[in-house]
């Protein structure tokens, strides 16, 4: 093994805060936005004396609101860069978090639930992704494209225990299907609707 090679899944250097960071972001927007609605959405709706489907509902509307502001972020981000619209986009998350949880009526909720959204999805998305492709391609070692042949090969390996991905084997008068997984339930379909 060469000197440069031994330890090249922990030399990564600098690649390691990007990854942290990443991961950060992507953590801030899973307990932000996600998580969050099974804590804070009922505790709104108890403290707006309305039903939590209600509340439930405006993640739903933040959703759609976010992917929206994801061209608007990303021209920023371009315009920009990942540093600062990260910065941009955490704040933002920050601050309707904190509208979530002191929202005196349903609209304050839903407007601070998208300004959340907006941020945090930003910051993980956009921001994140940028982050990423600005480190990858400047290593010279290929460790991009290490990284997913050794993801393909699990995914290989993975199909190869478990007997492989589920592929029709003809039995008589019904298709039948092997395991996907041990222990998995054999898939029958009748051969005059299988083609």
């Amino acid at each position: 093994m060469k000197k440069g090679n031994k330890n090249e899944l922990f030399n990564f250097g600098k690649g390691w805060g990007t990854i942290i960071f990443c991961l950060l972001m992507f953590w801030f927007y899973a307990g932000m936005v996600n998580d969050s609605s099974n804590v804070v959405a009922p505790a709104v709706a108890e403290k707006l004396g309305i039903p939590a489907g209600n509340v439930l509902n405006m993640g739903t509307v933040a959703a759609m609101v976010g992917v929206i502001f994801f061209f608007v972020m990303g021209a920023v981000n371009r315009k920009i860069g990942p540093r600062v619209t990260s910065f941009i986009c955490l704040i933002l998350g920050g601050v309707g978090y904190f509208g979530m949880g002191h929202a005196n009526s349903l609209a304050q909720y839903a407007i601070a639930l998208c300004i959340c959204t907006i941020g945090c999805m930003s910051a993980g998305y956009i921001s994140g992704g940028a982050f990423v492709a600005q480190w990858f391609p400047k290593k010279k070692s290929g460790r991009c494209g290490r990284l997913i042949a050794d993801c393909s090969s699990l995914i290989k390996c993975a199909q190869e225990r478990s007997g492989g991905p589920a592929a029709p084997a003809e039995s008589g008068s019904a298709r039948q299907f092997r395991r996907p997984w041990p222990g998995a339930p054999l898939q029958t379909v009748p051969a005059s609707s299988a083609k």
